[in-house]
């Protein structure tokens, strides 16, 4: 039972700790620093997969990840192949596995979304093909970069007007093979603009003058602050599901996103355990700082591209994200300032408390003064 305690307060003072920290990198995390991990953003280029000629019973193409790849399944029962750039083997899809050919430049030159990864010295598309097995579904999601937009700035059409859907590639390919059978997927790319801003940051300042006022109550800030976390967190987790299941990276870069969110759940458990139990409250709301810091600045504001961005990675409805990002942005900015507001009243009262202590004396409080001689009755 002592070791439990003893690991459960350094748990406490770790993060504590932390909680500085978290406000620093608040201040100083970047939007590109979103709890994607690196992975696809929300963007206004929408792809679009418009047919796969001949039709192909079993063969189906989508656009995941807001554009950034192209989903193929194969559901055929025979083999497929996905031509590259010039023509050569590029995925081998079979009716239970996926192989990419280490021959093929196409196989680096997708591993970057701006075609800048380093081919090797032995990648040859007229070369026999060297297979790798790299899925064990016949599934495969793949960068395709005649499909998504790469330059570093807006189209001219674009720039010219930014709240009009434009069609900025009026056709792009992928060519497949079946045996003896030449099948061709086409599609466009169109400029979609995103919905307005100021309604969601409408709801986020609203949330967070809610937590803000709501936590001054002398009787319920413990509650509200308690029950603000949770929801917060509720939030988050739901948001980062959504996320998740939309994501068709690596495991790596899905754990990495998700690190410094997890971080922000654990110190918020841990705060609402504290201050429904009325215990070490400093503690509480250091963890409650620390928390919402973790959730709505650093994974919050970096989700913020969605809010005005039309197309988004996650699997949820884009108006719930857009409420979820929200949500967090301002309940959690909402209950950092109530924390700090709580946590300098405490650093006050300590402080008045520890004067009267001093103006006491070390002897316990001075005794009542003597009455003059001869005033008795």
């Amino acid at each position: 039972m002592i070791r439990l305690r003893g690991a459960r307060g350094a748990l406490i003072r770790l993060l504590r700790a932390c909680a500085l920290a978290a406000l620093l990198l608040a201040v100083t995390a970047a939007p590109a620093a979103a709890h994607t991990g690196g992975g696809p953003e929300a963007s206004n280029y929408q792809t679009r997969v418009l047919s796969v000629t001949p039709p192909t019973p079993g063969l189906d193409v989508r656009v995941v990840e807001a554009g950034e790849r192209l989903e193929l399944t194969n559901r055929t029962g025979r083999e497929l192949l996905v031509l590259g750039y010039q023509g050569e083997p590029y995925l081998r899809v079979t009716p239970d596995a996926v192989f990419e050919n280490r021959r093929s430049p196409s196989t680096y030159l997708n591993r970057s979304v701006t075609a800048t990864a380093t081919i090797a010295a032995d990648a040859d598309p007229k070369a026999v093909p060297v297979w790798r097995r790299i899925g064990s579904r016949p599934v495969v999601a793949f960068h395709w970069h005649q499909s998504h937009w790469m330059g570093l700035q807006a189209p001219p059409q674009v720039q010219a007007d930014r709240g009009r859907v434009h069609l900025v590639a009026p056709r792009w390919t992928v060519q497949l093979r079946q045996g003896e059978q030449a099948i061709t997927v086409a599609g466009d790319l169109r400029w979609v603009p995103g919905p307005a801003l100021w309604p969601w940051l409408t709801l986020a300042v609203v949330l967070a003058l809610a937590a803000l006022l709501a936590s001054r109550s002398e009787r319920w800030w413990r509650p509200v602050l308690a029950g603000g976390l949770v929801l917060l967190i509720a939030i988050d987790v739901l948001n980062t599901a959504g996320l998740w299941l939309g994501l068709r990276s690596g495991v790596l870069v899905r754990i990495t996103g998700v690190v410094m969110q997890a971080a922000g759940w654990v110190a918020g458990a841990i705060a609402v355990r504290l201050l429904l139990r009325r215990r070490s409250l400093e503690n509480a709301l250091f963890l409650t700082l620390f928390a919402a810091a973790m959730v709505s600045v650093v994974g919050g504001i970096a989700d913020l591209t969605v809010l005005s961005r039309s197309q988004l990675v996650s699997v949820l409805p884009a108006v719930l994200v857009r409420a979820l990002v929200a949500a967090k942005v301002g309940l959690g900015l909402g209950l950092a300032l109530a924390a700090l507001v709580r946590l300098r009243r405490l650093g006050r009262d300590a402080v008045a408390a520890g004067a009267a202590a001093q103006a006491e004396g070390p002897g316990g409080p001075s005794p009542p003064a003597e009455a003059p001689a001869g005033s008795g009755g």
